[in-house]
């Protein structure tokens, strides 16, 4: 539970110090914007060097009209509960068990790499080959 903290307070530093401008790394940057850049990529080292101690997993879940969510657990704790496909308008579960298995090892990677939140995509979900609600029938 004491990493979930951490993690969260990194999470919240970060959030916290990009919007304010605060906390930007003490170097010399042609801009503003490459100070930021430098800053975002320092923290998501430090977010996921804070995951590498932690034991991330996903756990499959029913999601209403036959269709399929998951949970994504931080040692053990859930940190993400996803019912419905990301990235899109509705509340539409995964077509299948397979989908859900492949957005959920796809926020696991992110989580890792650091990205918290760990955003998906339009695109992610095209690479990922998921079914949309408008392709279903």
């Amino acid at each position: 539970m004491n990493r979930l903290i951490t993690l969260t307070l990194l999470q919240v530093s970060f959030i916290l110090s990009t919007v304010s401008g605060q906390g930007m790394v003490d170097q010399p940057y042609a801009s503003k914007e490459d100070s930021i850049k430098a800053e975002i990529i320092n923290r998501k080292k430090e977010i996921a060097a804070a995951l590498a101690n932690v034991k991330v997993e996903y756990m499959l879940v029913n999601a209403a009209n036959n269709q399929f969510g998951y949970f994504i657990l931080l040692d053990g704790q859930i940190y993400i509960e996803q019912k419905t496909i990301p990235a899109i308008q509705g509340m539409h579960g995964f077509h299948s068990k397979e989908e859900a298995v492949r957005v959920a090892q796809l926020v696991i990677e992110k989580l890792k790499q650091g990205e918290v939140p760990p955003a998906v995509t339009s695109e992610d979900l095209a690479a990922l080959r998921i079914t949309l609600p408008s392709e279903e029938n």
